[in-house]
């Protein structure tokens, strides 16, 4: 369960596209490619694949919970200083209700569903690596959409509010 065991210039490449999400011009293809990098590097370690396996044996089992817990606990404060940073330079802010925990934990477990999804039927397209994309990008990207507004133009609503405006009153 060793959190830092990363094939050979991943730490790298990840501090090349956080730096690029946080203030690089293209922003959308700076969350392509950290979700392609961090979708194919987790679908390769096997201490994700480890992870992915206990967490199907965690339930009513204290020590594989809490195993699990301190896991996530790093992964999610690494995480959520980086969409922090992101936020405050792009001037962007979570919508009314939302925290940096929803946004951590919806990313992070579609992330798990994506590189589950692409262990087990690789041929699925989840992670394409000769493009060097993966499915995760386009989720990440839906999910910043509806958890996120600028900051200096915010309408405040929640999400539902938002989607409900959106779609009208009779829609939900």
């Amino acid at each position: 369960m060793w959190p830092t065991n990363y094939h050979p210039g991943y730490v790298e490449q990840r501090a090349a596209v956080t730096k690029r999400l946080v203030a690089g011009e293209d922003f959308v293809r700076a969350v392509h490619e950290t979700a392609y990098l961090h979708t194919a590097e987790s679908a390769r370690m096997p201490s994700v694949r480890l992870s992915l396996a206990l967490m199907v044996l965690a339930d009513g089992d204290d020590a594989v919970q809490r195993a699990l817990t301190e896991t996530y606990q790093g992964y999610h404060s690494s995480w959520k200083q980086v969409y922090a940073e992101v936020l405050q330079a792009r001037g962007l802010r979570l919508r009314a209700g939302l925290g940096l925990d929803d946004l951590a934990n919806a990313l992070s477990a579609a992330t798990d569903g994506m590189v589950l999804r692409s262990i087990g039927d690789p041929r699925a397209g989840v992670v394409d690596q000769e493009r060097e994309r993966s499915l995760m990008g386009t989720v990440a990207l839906a999910v910043i959409h509806g958890f996120l507004e600028p900051a200096e133009d915010s309408d405040g609503l929640t999400l539902e509010q938002a989607v409900q405006a959106r779609l009208g009153r009779d829609a939900l």
